[in-house]
Protein backbone atom coordinates (compact mmCIF):
# COMPACT_ATOMS: atom_id res chain seq x y z
CA UNK A 1 0.00 0.00 0.00
CA UNK A 2 2.82 2.41 0.92
CA UNK A 3 4.55 1.61 -2.34
CA UNK A 4 1.35 2.39 -4.25
CA UNK A 5 0.97 5.82 -2.64
CA UNK A 6 4.62 6.59 -3.20
CA UNK A 7 4.29 5.87 -6.90
CA UNK A 8 1.10 7.96 -7.16
CA UNK A 9 2.33 11.02 -5.18
CA UNK A 10 3.77 12.83 -8.21
CA UNK A 11 0.53 12.27 -10.11
CA UNK A 12 -1.44 13.60 -7.11
CA UNK A 13 0.56 16.84 -6.96
CA UNK A 14 0.25 17.32 -10.70
CA UNK A 15 -3.52 16.92 -10.42
CA UNK A 16 -3.76 19.62 -7.71
CA UNK A 17 -1.69 22.04 -9.80
CA UNK A 18 -3.86 21.48 -12.86
CA UNK A 19 -6.99 21.99 -10.76
CA UNK A 20 -5.63 25.32 -9.41
CA UNK A 21 -4.81 26.51 -12.95
CA UNK A 22 -8.28 25.52 -14.07
CA UNK A 23 -9.81 27.47 -11.13
CA UNK A 24 -7.85 30.60 -12.00
CA UNK A 25 -8.88 30.30 -15.61
CA UNK A 26 -12.54 29.93 -14.74
CA UNK A 27 -12.57 32.70 -12.08
CA UNK A 28 -10.64 35.01 -14.38
CA UNK A 29 -13.33 34.77 -17.00
CA UNK A 30 -15.97 35.95 -14.45
CA UNK A 31 -15.15 39.71 -14.37
CA UNK A 32 -17.25 42.52 -12.95
CA UNK A 33 -16.97 46.28 -12.48
CA UNK A 34 -16.06 47.77 -9.10
CA UNK A 35 -15.99 51.41 -7.88
CA UNK A 36 -13.19 52.21 -5.43
CA UNK A 37 -13.07 55.29 -3.17
CA UNK A 38 -9.92 57.34 -3.69
CA UNK A 39 -8.99 60.10 -1.22
CA UNK A 40 -7.44 63.24 -2.72
CA UNK A 41 -4.61 64.33 -0.44
CA UNK A 42 -3.72 68.05 -0.09
CA UNK A 43 -1.58 68.97 -3.12
CA UNK A 44 2.07 69.86 -2.71
CA UNK A 45 2.56 73.63 -3.12
CA UNK A 46 5.37 76.15 -3.06
CA UNK A 47 5.65 78.31 0.08
CA UNK A 48 4.15 81.48 -1.41
CA UNK A 49 0.89 79.92 -2.66
CA UNK A 50 -2.39 78.98 -1.02
CA UNK A 51 -4.97 76.51 -2.30
CA UNK A 52 -8.63 76.97 -1.51
CA UNK A 53 -10.36 74.02 0.07
CA UNK A 54 -12.97 73.82 -2.71
CA UNK A 55 -11.82 70.78 -4.68
CA UNK A 56 -13.34 67.24 -4.30
CA UNK A 57 -11.79 65.38 -1.39
CA UNK A 58 -12.79 62.02 -2.81
CA UNK A 59 -13.26 60.59 -6.29
CA UNK A 60 -14.24 57.14 -7.59
CA UNK A 61 -12.02 54.79 -9.53
CA UNK A 62 -13.99 52.33 -11.65
CA UNK A 63 -12.16 49.11 -12.57
CA UNK A 64 -12.95 45.76 -14.14
CA UNK A 65 -11.58 42.77 -12.20
CA UNK A 66 -12.19 39.11 -11.57
CA UNK A 67 -13.20 37.65 -8.22
CA UNK A 68 -9.62 37.00 -7.10
CA UNK A 69 -8.56 40.56 -7.90
CA UNK A 70 -11.66 42.01 -6.24
CA UNK A 71 -10.68 40.26 -3.01
CA UNK A 72 -7.37 42.14 -3.17
CA UNK A 73 -8.95 45.48 -4.12
CA UNK A 74 -11.79 45.77 -1.57
CA UNK A 75 -9.80 46.01 1.72
CA UNK A 76 -7.22 48.47 0.34
CA UNK A 77 -7.42 52.24 1.04
CA UNK A 78 -6.44 54.25 -2.02
CA UNK A 79 -5.21 57.84 -2.16
CA UNK A 80 -3.88 60.19 -4.78
CA UNK A 81 -1.70 63.30 -4.43
CA UNK A 82 -1.25 66.04 -7.02
CA UNK A 83 2.02 67.91 -7.29
CA UNK A 84 1.54 71.67 -7.81
CA UNK A 85 4.94 72.90 -6.59
CA UNK A 86 5.73 74.51 -9.95
CA UNK A 87 2.27 75.97 -10.52
CA UNK A 88 1.55 79.71 -10.66
CA UNK A 89 -1.43 81.58 -9.16
CA UNK A 90 -4.71 80.97 -10.94
CA UNK A 91 -7.02 78.11 -11.87
CA UNK A 92 -5.49 74.72 -12.75
CA UNK A 93 -7.32 71.69 -14.13
CA UNK A 94 -5.45 68.43 -13.49
CA UNK A 95 -6.15 65.13 -15.26
CA UNK A 96 -6.13 62.34 -12.66
CA UNK A 97 -3.64 59.59 -13.44
CA UNK A 98 -3.39 55.99 -12.29
CA UNK A 99 0.37 56.57 -12.00
CA UNK A 100 -0.23 58.79 -8.90
CA UNK A 101 -2.43 56.20 -7.17
CA UNK A 102 -1.27 54.64 -3.90
CA UNK A 103 -1.11 51.67 -3.53
CA UNK A 104 -0.82 50.41 -7.08
CA UNK A 105 -3.61 48.29 -8.57
CA UNK A 106 -3.09 44.49 -8.71
CA UNK A 107 -1.79 43.15 -12.00
CA UNK A 108 -4.50 42.34 -14.49
CA UNK A 109 -7.07 44.92 -13.39
CA UNK A 110 -8.56 46.39 -16.54
CA UNK A 111 -10.06 49.69 -17.70
CA UNK A 112 -9.31 51.88 -14.63
CA UNK A 113 -11.21 55.15 -14.94
CA UNK A 114 -11.48 58.09 -12.50
CA UNK A 115 -14.87 59.70 -11.94
CA UNK A 116 -14.49 62.63 -12.42
CA UNK A 117 -11.42 62.39 -14.64
CA UNK A 118 -10.30 65.99 -13.90
CA UNK A 119 -10.16 68.24 -10.83
CA UNK A 120 -9.81 72.03 -10.75
CA UNK A 121 -7.58 73.73 -8.17
CA UNK A 122 -7.60 77.49 -7.46
CA UNK A 123 -4.23 78.85 -6.32
CA UNK A 124 -3.69 82.28 -4.78
CA UNK A 125 -0.51 84.20 -4.05
CA UNK A 126 0.34 84.98 -0.41
CA UNK A 127 1.05 88.73 -0.06
CA UNK A 128 1.28 91.55 2.52
CA UNK A 129 -1.26 94.37 2.69
CA UNK A 130 -1.78 97.37 4.96
CA UNK A 131 -5.40 97.59 6.12
CA UNK A 132 -7.13 100.05 8.53
CA UNK A 133 -8.38 98.70 11.87
CA UNK A 134 -11.64 99.40 13.66
CA UNK A 135 -13.03 98.46 17.07
CA UNK A 136 -16.63 98.34 18.23
CA UNK A 137 -17.46 100.26 21.41
CA UNK A 138 -19.51 98.35 23.96
CA UNK A 139 -20.89 99.04 27.42
CA UNK A 140 -20.88 102.25 29.43
CA UNK A 141 -18.31 104.16 31.45
CA UNK A 142 -18.47 103.93 35.25
CA UNK A 143 -20.71 106.68 36.64
CA UNK A 144 -17.73 108.57 38.07
CA UNK A 145 -16.08 109.06 34.64
CA UNK A 146 -16.90 111.41 31.77
CA UNK A 147 -15.55 111.16 28.21
CA UNK A 148 -13.86 114.32 26.94
CA UNK A 149 -12.94 113.42 23.35
CA UNK A 150 -12.83 110.74 20.65
CA UNK A 151 -11.38 107.28 21.19
CA UNK A 152 -7.86 106.65 19.99
CA UNK A 153 -6.39 103.37 18.68
CA UNK A 154 -2.66 102.96 18.05
CA UNK A 155 -1.57 102.03 15.49
CA UNK A 156 -4.50 102.66 13.17
CA UNK A 157 -3.37 100.16 10.51
CA UNK A 158 -2.27 96.54 10.47
CA UNK A 159 -0.09 94.58 8.07
CA UNK A 160 -2.05 91.49 7.01
CA UNK A 161 -0.31 88.51 5.42
CA UNK A 162 -2.37 85.93 3.56
CA UNK A 163 -3.77 84.74 0.23
CA UNK A 164 -5.03 87.44 -2.12
CA UNK A 165 -8.57 86.09 -2.32
CA UNK A 166 -8.93 86.38 1.46
CA UNK A 167 -7.37 89.83 1.71
CA UNK A 168 -9.64 91.07 -1.07
CA UNK A 169 -12.56 90.53 1.32
CA UNK A 170 -11.14 92.87 3.97
CA UNK A 171 -11.55 96.63 3.70
CA UNK A 172 -11.05 96.95 7.45
CA UNK A 173 -9.70 94.56 10.10
CA UNK A 174 -11.96 94.35 13.19
CA UNK A 175 -10.41 94.39 16.65
CA UNK A 176 -11.73 92.99 19.89
CA UNK A 177 -14.35 95.40 21.30
CA UNK A 178 -13.51 98.42 23.42
CA UNK A 179 -15.42 97.74 26.64
CA UNK A 180 -16.05 101.05 28.37
CA UNK A 181 -16.83 99.37 31.67
CA UNK A 182 -13.15 98.30 31.82
CA UNK A 183 -11.98 101.95 31.85
CA UNK A 184 -11.03 102.85 35.42
CA UNK A 185 -9.53 106.33 35.04
CA UNK A 186 -7.78 108.90 32.82
CA UNK A 187 -4.67 106.72 32.52
CA UNK A 188 -6.50 103.54 31.49
CA UNK A 189 -5.17 101.68 28.43
CA UNK A 190 -7.12 98.83 26.82
CA UNK A 191 -5.31 96.23 24.71
CA UNK A 192 -7.09 94.90 21.62
CA UNK A 193 -6.37 91.98 19.30
CA UNK A 194 -7.13 91.76 15.55
CA UNK A 195 -9.89 89.40 14.52
CA UNK A 196 -10.25 87.39 11.32
CA UNK A 197 -13.81 86.03 11.12
CA UNK A 198 -14.09 83.31 8.46
CA UNK A 199 -10.32 83.48 7.86
CA UNK A 200 -8.99 81.60 10.89
CA UNK A 201 -5.44 80.26 10.51
CA UNK A 202 -5.16 81.80 7.02
CA UNK A 203 -4.21 85.37 7.91
CA UNK A 204 -1.37 86.72 10.03
CA UNK A 205 -1.47 90.24 11.52
CA UNK A 206 1.40 92.52 12.52
CA UNK A 207 1.29 93.91 15.14
CA UNK A 208 -0.79 91.42 17.08
CA UNK A 209 -1.74 93.87 19.83
CA UNK A 210 -3.22 97.39 19.72
CA UNK A 211 -3.61 100.08 22.39
CA UNK A 212 -6.89 101.91 22.87
CA UNK A 213 -7.13 104.99 25.05
CA UNK A 214 -10.38 106.60 26.14
CA UNK A 215 -9.99 110.28 27.11
CA UNK A 216 -11.91 110.69 30.35
CA UNK A 217 -11.93 112.80 33.47
CA UNK A 218 -12.94 111.71 36.94
CA UNK A 219 -16.07 113.55 38.04
CA UNK A 220 -15.88 115.43 41.32
CA UNK A 221 -18.37 115.87 44.13
CA UNK A 222 -18.35 118.70 46.67
CA UNK A 223 -19.81 119.68 50.02
CA UNK A 224 -19.50 122.39 52.65
CA UNK A 225 -18.97 121.99 56.40
CA UNK A 226 -19.26 124.54 59.22
CA UNK A 227 -16.28 123.80 61.44
CA UNK A 228 -14.81 125.35 64.61
CA UNK A 229 -11.52 127.24 64.36
CA UNK A 230 -8.68 126.07 66.62
CA UNK A 231 -5.88 128.30 67.90
CA UNK A 232 -2.44 126.85 67.34
CA UNK A 233 0.02 128.91 69.41
CA UNK A 234 2.63 128.49 72.19
CA UNK A 235 0.37 129.65 75.00
CA UNK A 236 0.66 126.80 77.44
CA UNK A 237 0.70 129.26 80.37
CA UNK A 238 -2.03 131.33 78.82
CA UNK A 239 -1.73 134.31 76.44
CA UNK A 240 -0.18 137.54 77.74
CA UNK A 241 -3.53 139.23 77.27
CA UNK A 242 -7.04 137.88 76.86
CA UNK A 243 -7.97 137.16 73.22
CA UNK A 244 -11.24 137.46 71.42
CA UNK A 245 -11.59 135.51 68.14
CA UNK A 246 -14.10 136.44 65.47
CA UNK A 247 -15.60 134.34 64.04
CA UNK A 248 -15.30 131.13 66.03
CA UNK A 249 -16.43 129.00 63.04
CA UNK A 250 -15.78 129.03 59.29
CA UNK A 251 -17.34 127.40 56.25
CA UNK A 252 -15.10 124.83 54.57
CA UNK A 253 -15.80 123.73 50.98
CA UNK A 254 -14.23 120.44 49.92
CA UNK A 255 -14.27 118.26 46.77
CA UNK A 256 -13.39 114.62 46.11
CA UNK A 257 -13.48 112.11 43.22
CA UNK A 258 -16.80 110.38 42.82
CA UNK A 259 -15.12 107.03 42.91
CA UNK A 260 -14.15 107.70 46.55
CA UNK A 261 -16.44 107.68 49.59
CA UNK A 262 -17.81 111.00 50.78
CA UNK A 263 -15.73 112.57 53.58
CA UNK A 264 -17.07 113.48 57.02
CA UNK A 265 -16.63 116.74 59.00
CA UNK A 266 -14.22 115.01 61.39
CA UNK A 267 -11.86 114.41 58.43
CA UNK A 268 -10.98 118.14 58.39
CA UNK A 269 -9.60 120.72 60.82
CA UNK A 270 -9.49 124.54 60.72
CA UNK A 271 -6.81 126.36 62.68
CA UNK A 272 -4.79 129.57 62.93
CA UNK A 273 -1.12 129.68 63.87
CA UNK A 274 0.30 132.41 66.09
CA UNK A 275 3.79 133.00 67.39
CA UNK A 276 4.63 134.23 70.85
CA UNK A 277 5.96 137.47 69.37
CA UNK A 278 2.60 138.11 67.68
CA UNK A 279 0.79 137.53 70.96
CA UNK A 280 3.08 139.95 72.85
CA UNK A 281 2.92 142.62 70.15
CA UNK A 282 0.61 145.59 70.03
CA UNK A 283 -2.66 145.72 68.16
CA UNK A 284 -5.11 143.19 66.87
CA UNK A 285 -4.17 140.22 64.68
CA UNK A 286 -5.63 138.92 61.40
CA UNK A 287 -4.10 135.49 60.77
CA UNK A 288 -5.09 133.26 57.86
CA UNK A 289 -7.29 130.26 58.55
CA UNK A 290 -5.57 127.06 57.52
CA UNK A 291 -7.47 123.90 56.66
CA UNK A 292 -6.02 120.40 56.84
CA UNK A 293 -7.43 117.05 55.75
CA UNK A 294 -6.55 113.54 56.82
CA UNK A 295 -7.78 112.22 53.46
CA UNK A 296 -5.26 112.38 50.62
CA UNK A 297 -7.96 112.36 47.95
CA UNK A 298 -10.13 115.11 49.48
CA UNK A 299 -9.27 118.64 48.30
CA UNK A 300 -10.01 121.83 50.21
CA UNK A 301 -11.51 124.29 47.73
CA UNK A 302 -12.13 127.34 49.94
CA UNK A 303 -12.49 128.63 53.49
CA UNK A 304 -14.95 131.42 54.22
CA UNK A 305 -13.90 133.70 55.76
CA UNK A 306 -10.28 133.22 54.83
CA UNK A 307 -8.87 135.16 57.82
CA UNK A 308 -9.66 135.33 61.50
CA UNK A 309 -9.78 138.57 63.50
CA UNK A 310 -8.19 138.30 66.95
CA UNK A 311 -8.65 141.20 69.34
CA UNK A 312 -6.45 141.63 72.38
CA UNK A 313 -8.57 142.57 75.38
CA UNK A 314 -6.64 144.75 77.88
CA UNK A 315 -6.49 143.38 81.38
CA UNK A 316 -8.27 145.48 83.98
CA UNK A 317 -5.98 147.11 86.60
CA UNK A 318 -6.96 145.50 89.85
CA UNK A 319 -5.90 148.64 91.74
CA UNK A 320 -8.39 150.79 89.94
CA UNK A 321 -11.91 150.86 91.18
Amino acid sequence: MKKFFANQFALFVLSLFLAFILWLSVSGQNKSKLDLDVTIEPPKLSGDLHIEDDYPKKVSLRVEANMAQIRLLEPAKYSLQVNLTNASPGSHTIHLSEADLKPKLPRGVQEPKFIPEEITFNLYEIVNRTIPVKAEVMGELPNYLQMTGPLNIEPQEVTATGPTNRLDQLSVVPLTPIRLNEVTGPDSVLYLKPLAPNHENLLKFTPGLFKATVPVITLQDSQTFLLPIHLDAPIWNGPPVPLKMRPEQATLKVSWPKNKPAPLPDDFKLSVQLTLEELKGQGNLRPQIVGTSRLEWAKIESIEPSHLTISKVPRQDPLKP
